[in-house]
């Protein structure tokens, strides 16, 4: 492919060179930090489990291959220099279709997002290839170097937004997969900060979650500071195949205790029958079943336990504490005096009805990191 005007030459060889190297780093990132945990699952689920997807090896290859392509088609057919970048789309094309939902989820689920990929797009290839084919160049091979490379950076921009726009970017199944991968790679702090601001809570992030409070030894202290599900939520399952960062192996060595195959019962249900069998009293299922019984509100057989398992002599993880001060009086005696104060404060402001908001709304700041945040309003 040549051009008759040496300026134009100059030109195309820039704009080439330009989009290029912004396509490349465009996919690489999309490839090494967007999207990494979303290709593990998708490789880890079409090979059947017999192959792992590395994110930094995989972001390489691909973005390589696809550059190559990009060149390939750059060098095959002659675009108008105010487009060149098109030479990119079949690239791109390939990019979003390995990070779109229609891989993730099939093309049932998503009909229409199929019907872009598979018919609107290359039907638009076309079109701009006829048009690079009928309209020549001749026009703007003197125009300055601003005038040609304009249009490319709008084309390349536009490309770009479609597929990051329309790629596989569910916030809930993106925090799933960091949550549990974190887990798996005993980053237990990294694990607890996603979807924290967000307010993300799914039975695989509240597993993740406990899991990593527990490693940490901070589930009666901290396990109310974040979005909270139900006990059931809080044990994985005993193992899934399906999944790539299958934690649930990791957590049932960790509780020393694993459920039946074909077990009926609930969670917090199995959390009492493996405390009741632990001969060692290991502080890890008492943590998992006191917490479990918190979730389900059931504070009488939370104090009974926990008057078995916690001598008067030793101080209370904080959400114990707090639980306390909702028993009976004679049981609010271990409660530390600044836990008294923070509950005295709390049942005050729910008295106090100073702006209008619903309860839930003003003691969102000042205590939803409490049980008692939890045990009113959630």
């Amino acid at each position: 492919m040549n051009y008759t005007n040496r300026h134009t030459r100059s030109s195309a060889r820039t704009i080439s060179i330009v989009s290029g190297v912004l396509f490349a780093v465009f996919c690489f990132l999309t490839l090494y930090v967007m999207q990494a945990d979303m290709l593990s699952q998708l490789q880890w689920r079409y090979s059947g489990g017999q192959t792992t997807y590395h994110p930094l090896v995989g972001a390489m290859l691909c973005t390589s291959l696809l550059v190559l392509l990009g060149v390939f088609v750059r060098r095959v057919i002659r675009f108008p220099v105010r487009l060149l970048a098109f030479a990119w789309l079949p690239s791109l094309w390939l990019l979003w279709l390995v990070t779109s939902h229609v891989l993730s989820d099939g093309i049932a689920d998503h009909m229409l997002e199929g019907v872009c990929l598979f018919g609107v797009v290359p039907i638009f290839f076309v079109c701009v290839l006829l048009y690079a084919h009928a309209r020549p160049d001749s026009r703007f091979e003197r125009s300055t170097f601003s005038v040609l490379f304009t249009p490319n950076v709008f084309v390349l921009a536009l490309m770009f937004f479609v597929v990051d726009r329309y790629s596989d970017t569910a916030t809930m199944r993106h925090a799933e997969l960091r949550a549990a991968r974190l887990v798996c790679e005993h980053r237990y702090f990294d694990a607890l900060s996603v979807g924290q601001r967000a307010g993300l809570v799914s039975p695989t992030l509240f597993a993740s979650r406990c899991y990593a409070l527990s490693q940490l030894g901070q589930l009666g202290e901290e396990l109310f500071c974040y979005p909270c599900g139900g006990s059931e939520q809080m044990l994985p399952a005993r193992s899934d195949s399906t999944f790539v960062f299958d934690f649930g192996p990791q957590v049932y060595r960790h509780l020393r205790f694993a459920p039946p195959r074909r077990c009926s019962g609930t969670v917090t249900r199995f959390l009492e029958v493996a405390h009741r069998r632990d001969t060692l009293q290991s502080p890890v299922l008492r943590d998992y079943l006191l917490c479990a019984y918190l979730l389900d509100r059931r504070l009488d057989a939370f104090s009974e336990v926990l008057a078995a398992s916690f001598p008067d002599s030793v101080a209370l993880p904080r959400h114990y504490a707090e639980a306390l001060m909702l028993c009976d009086e004679s049981l609010q005696q271990r409660v530390d005096t600044k836990t008294e104060t923070l509950y005295h404060s709390f049942q005050q402001a729910m008295q106090a009805d100073t702006d209008g908001r619903q309860p839930a709304e003003r003691l969102r700041d000042g205590f939803g990191h409490t049980y008692w945040y939890y045990y009113f309003f959630r």
